[in-house]
């Protein structure tokens, strides 16, 4: 009886586990500014790894995910922080970052979604893209 309660507890303990976790992957598409997917939706307080891969074979990019309404706020101060800074915002309206990733690289980020509701962009931060070269995360 013992065994079959240990085994119906780590059975019940591996399907939460497995409920609360997010696997995104998130592309640069080809040699143009932008995100595929544009739009990606995952759960308040989830577990996300986030794989972001650079399918460019020429340029540098970055997904920087910042709080609702600031990616202008957010692009503007990547420029201003400059390469010393890996062209990325220092501020508390940067969530989430990946580092400038090389062509046809890729990085894995993990994090906690936020617990707030709402729509979360995503940009690249390097000179010239943050403007055009965003996406959305959005929390259900």
């Amino acid at each position: 009886m013992k065994i079959h309660s240990i085994l119906l507890v780590t059975l019940i303990s591996l399907a939460s586990a497995s409920s609360w976790a997010a696997n995104i992957k998130v592309s640069v598409k080809g040699e143009t500014l932008a995100f595929e997917p544009a739009t990606f939706s995952v759960k308040a307080g989830e577990q996300v790894t986030l794989t972001f891969v650079n399918a460019s074979k020429s340029m540098q990019h970055n997904l920087v995910i910042t709080k609702p309404g600031m990616a202008d706020k957010v692009t503007a101060d990547s420029i201003s922080a400059g390469a010393d800074k890996n062209w990325t915002s220092v501020g508390p309206e940067v969530l989430f970052k990946i580092k400038m990733v090389d062509p046809t690289k890729t990085e894995v980020l993990k994090f906690d979604a936020p617990k707030e509701k709402g729509d979360y962009p995503f940009l690249c931060t390097f000179p010239g893209h943050g403007q055009v070269m965003r996406g959305k995360m959005q929390i259900k």
